[in-house]
């Protein structure tokens, strides 16, 4: 495990130190977990990241959208 010295006002570092105590765990186990989800969330659910890149990265949905809807109604 790696250890890592951040700078923090006195008012932030009291407030975490205060909800990490309530929540019964460290400020450490307290960031760890705030990095935890945020590392989750940028992992794709497994059936989404199956189709992802099935379309060309060129595509401007939006004007080809805008483009069927004007054939669609002339």
């Amino acid at each position: 495990m790696s250890t890592v010295q951040i700078s923090l006002p006195d008012n932030e570092l009291d407030f975490l130190q205060r909800y990490a105590q309530q929540q019964g765990m460290t400020v450490s186990d307290l960031i760890a977990g705030w990095a935890r989800r945020l590392h989750a969330r940028r992992q794709l659910h497994p059936q989404l990241a199956a189709i992802t890149g099935i379309l060309p990265a060129n595509l401007d949905a939006r004007d080809d959208y805008h483009r069927h809807v004007l054939d669609k109604h002339q």
